[in-house]
């Protein structure tokens, strides 16, 4: 609700809006946003089959007032990668998706810990949503950003802002 009233409260300048989140809350987040957030003009909950997701994403394009809520497993299947380390991208890492050509704005992680992982696809997907050059807001939420250890929590980080947090590295040291 709270993300829903920020997004709400930045207006024009918050669309279109990207949220990745677990499969079983993309309609409760709708719902939220119905709710909560008049502002998102239309809401596309990505679902169904191959051609009929990346024809929503298309459709999700078209809207400047848009929100596009999507499910963590699918994201590297519709775009870039980024790289992480010494870890080289493949061929279709590299290559930009459905989910890139819509200039988002915005771009909501729910239950964000599902990308500390950085080796992870769905880790480097959501690192390069959050770096697209028309991303102006991004909000990692989670309630356990450190499930393991306290360098679980570089990756939110690195989302959060890419050029501060660059470095592993240098933050388990730190």
């Amino acid at each position: 609700v709270q993300t829903a009233v920020a997004l709400d409260e930045l207006g024009d300048d918050a669309f279109p809006v990207l949220i990745v989140c677990p499969n079983t809350m993309k309609h409760v987040w709708k719902r939220e946003l119905e709710k909560w957030c008049p502002t998102a003009k239309s809401i596309h909950v990505i679902e169904g089959s191959q051609k009929a997701k990346v024809d929503q994403i298309m459709a999700a394009a078209k809207d400047d007032h848009s929100v596009v809520i999507i499910n963590y497993e699918y994201t590297w299947r519709v775009s870039r990668q980024a790289g992480y380390g010494q870890l080289a991208l493949a061929r279709g890492e590299k290559v930009e998706g459905p989910l890139n050509k819509v200039p988002f704005r915005t771009t909501v992680l729910d239950e964000a810990h599902k990308i500390k992982n950085p080796r992870a696809a769905q880790t480097r997907a959501c690192w390069w949503l959050g770096r697209m050059p028309t991303v102006r807001y991004r909000f990692a939420l989670t309630g356990t950003p450190v499930a393991n250890k306290p360098d679980d929590l570089w990756a939110l980080l690195n989302f959060i802002d890419h050029k501060a947090w660059s470095s592993k590295t240098r933050f388990v040291e730190r």
